[in-house]
């Protein structure tokens, strides 16, 4: 667990920007960008969340549009940038919310760098789960499942464990390349949770 003042803050639900525009969130909103922020979401320093997925995934990114689009500042664009590795250029599609989040921004990112505020812990609905898994899921052997958590440093995905154990008794194990793996128990008992909230064009993800 990153040690630091903005991990110790619990995450707002209520936002204001400038002095008269308050923005209060709903709890499908709020569990979406909790989701994404576990996932690929970054949050600018103006506060605004950026949401982007890979054309791939270009139906997920318009389902979270659709859900979010109450709180967005943009319509949804599409970038271009070429693949060092593929010698071609890729293609994905992105949005920004309102600028509201600076909050959010000081308590992810006290120090520049993504981190996992301790109050994470009280916003690990399936939901949340569900969007973190779409984001960064992906189906291994053996109807197992795993979770890139790169970004994450090895306290942040101690605790992340640690919380998911405590709410829903599910055991991940933390890997040398930082990935979440879930052995087959686990994988049932996390698919459980989320199956209900996994969209059609990404059930290829779970067993």
């Amino acid at each position: 667990m990153s040690n630091t003042v903005g991990s110790r803050e619990i995450i707002p639900k209520i936002l204001t920007a400038r002095k008269n525009l308050v923005l209060n969130l709903r709890q499908n909103e709020f569990d979406i960008l909790i989701g994404s922020m576990l996932g690929d979401g970054y949050i600018t320093k103006l506060g605004r969340i950026q949401i982007e997925q890979s054309e791939k995934q270009k139906e997920y990114l318009f389902w979270k549009y659709a859900m979010l689009e109450r709180i967005t500042s943009t319509r949804i664009c599409s970038v271009a940038r070429q693949s060092k590795v593929l010698k071609k250029p890729t293609f994905s599609y992105r949005f920004w919310t309102r600028q509201f989040f600076r909050p959010w921004r000081n308590i992810f990112y006290p120090n520049g760098e993504k981190v996992l505020p301790m109050g994470i812990k009280k916003s690990l609905t399936p939901l949340a789960l569900a969007v973190w898994f779409m984001d960064d899921g992906f189906l291994r052997k053996s109807n197992s499942i795993a979770i890139s958590t790169d970004k994450f440093s090895d306290n942040d995905l101690q605790y992340l464990c640690k919380s998911l154990e405590d709410i829903y008794e599910i055991k991940p194990s933390i890997v040398k390349s930082k990935k979440l793996y879930f052995g087959v128990n686990a994988t049932k008992g996390f698919i459980e949770v989320i199956k209900p909230f996994i969209i059609p064009s990404m059930r290829y993800k779970i067993p």
